[in-house]
Formats: structure tokens, sequence, C-alpha cells
């Protein structure tokens, strides 16, 4: 991915020398597949989707996160606390719209405030459990992208199409029915940590496993 620029005139780099460090500090978020420990979140990216969408009046909002895999612009979750009805409607239109969130954008899911978007299985567990697909999706056309998406196809950039599809994902309880909606079972986090210190040498298998 990130060659797409066949027969175009390109900046030409000369290194002159290399340094090397013995524990260096590596925070950056190279284009690549992550299959390598120490990426690191894009928090610039995360905190200016924030505040754009408290700027465009979004209340309740109450975490931000670009899960590793969508890099640092594909994925975008957001929990909210809902206030209203539409609530969860209009957060995700305007982080999918709003200028941190537009470029090179794919996928935004809402969740409710009680979700831990920063794991991904909580992330999963939102969608499969809170998530109706026909009802609660929203799939908007041309929107704005950039010349090293892998999705844009060689069409598109011969006619300088440089556009794609996103997805809006609200994964909440409906609003006008959230009262009724199934209490959620779960083990308290810190019972849960408990459990597994007593039992840590009976336990083992079950972070080999996953569990």
């Amino acid at each position: 991915y990130y060659a797409t620029a066949e027969g175009a005139q390109q900046p030409v780099l000369r290194v002159e020398a290399i340094y090397h460090r013995d524990h260096p500090i590596v925070i950056g978020q190279p284009p690549a597949k992550p299959t390598f420990p120490g990426r690191q979140p894009p928090m610039g990216g995360m905190a200016a989707l924030w505040d754009a969408l408290e700027a465009a009046g979004v209340p309740g909002v109450t975490g931000v996160w670009k899960p590793l895999g969508g890099g640092t612009r594909f994925i975008n979750a957001i929990a909210i606390k809902q206030l209203h009805a539409g609530h969860a409607k209009m957060a995700g239109l305007v982080a999918t719209g709003a200028g941190p969130g537009a470029y090179m954008g794919r996928i935004t899911i809402i969740v409710d405030d009680d979700i831990d978007i920063t794991n991904p299985a909580e992330l999963m567990w939102a969608l499969a459990t809170r998530w109706d697909p026909k009802t609660q999706t929203d799939i908007i056309d041309g929107c704005w992208t950039g010349y090293i998406d892998p999705r844009v196809s060689p069409e598109q950039r011969q006619a300088d199409d440089i556009t794609t599809s996103r997805i809006i994902i609200y994964a909440v309880r409906p609003y006008h029915w959230k009262d009724d909606f199934p209490k959620v079972n779960a083990v308290d986090p810190a019972y849960a940590a408990e459990i597994k210190s007593k039992w840590a040498g009976k336990l083992d298998f079950l972070n080999k496993s996953g569990g």
C-alpha cells in the first residue's frame, strides 16, 4: 500500500547519515498491518475529533478512540451518554463529517458510555448485542479520502475521483426503549482481578487462551 502515484514526479530524500540508539523511544504510527508491538494510538487525532464533536454542539461525549487496526484515520469509536432521541445519530454524523474524522475515514462506531472503547473485545460485544444492522446503520457515499487510500480504484484515480463510502454503526441501546433493554450481565472488574490473583496458578491457562 501507499505506493499509488505511478508515473508522477515525487520528492527525493537523500540520506547522509543514520544514527543508532540502544533504547529508542518510537512513537510513530507507520502505515502498516499491526503485526508488531509498540504501536502508539494517534492521541492528537483523537483529541481533535473530540474537540470537533464538542464544537459542533454534540453533548455527552465520554470518549473518542481510534482502534490500532484502523491506523490513524480509518476507524473512529465514540462513546456517549445518551441524553435525547437522535443523540447517537447526531454524534455519528458529526464524527464522520467533521474535519478530523472526515479525511480518509471508513468506519464510525457509536457506543454507550458503559463500553470501554479502548478494549476491542468490548467494542465487538457492543456490536454483537446492541447493533441491529438494518435499523442502526448509515452508509454515506462520496466522502473525502486521499490518494494513499488503498481502496480507491484505478478507475477513480484516473478520473480524479478520490472518494469512498462511509459506514456509521450505532451500537447503542435504542433510546426510546433503552430503559427496557436487557441488563448487562458482567463480573465486576475489581472482583475478577481478585479472583485471578487468588487462583493465578490454577487459571494460568486463561492467559494462554486469551481468557
